[in-house]
């Protein structure tokens, strides 16, 4: 059973990716199954933190729910109508929400 933290911090997600979250469609790598309309938070020039502490420039940053897409992969790939990123590195997690460095695809 989830706590009552794990539950407000859902609520506090479903706020976020309302906002701040659009629709893009997922492709997994190897021919993996598509996940449409999935909500993302694509975030651009930004700094994220390391193991070391140190900051470092993120060029284009993803943030997945867990709850809609149960394992991101590293190449696989998200599109919008207008846009087209490849998964790269993945920086980290809480459990609800992981955010991945993106590769835009030509």
């Amino acid at each position: 059973m989830n706590s009552e933290f794990d539950r407000l911090m859902d609520q506090a997600d479903d706020q976020l990716f309302k906002v701040f979250g659009s629709a893009w469609c997922y492709t997994g790598p190897a021919g993996a199954p598509v996940v449409p309309d999935l909500s993302i938070c694509i975030s651009k020039n930004v700094q994220v933190e390391g193991a070391d502490g140190l900051f470092r420039p993120v060029a284009a940053l993803g943030e997945f729910r867990l709850s809609q897409i149960a394992k991101p992969q590293g190449d696989a790939q998200i599109h919008n109508a207008t846009e087209r990123y490849r998964l790269d590195k993945r920086i980290d997690s809480d459990g609800l929400v992981e955010r991945w460095s993106l590769m835009p695809v030509r």
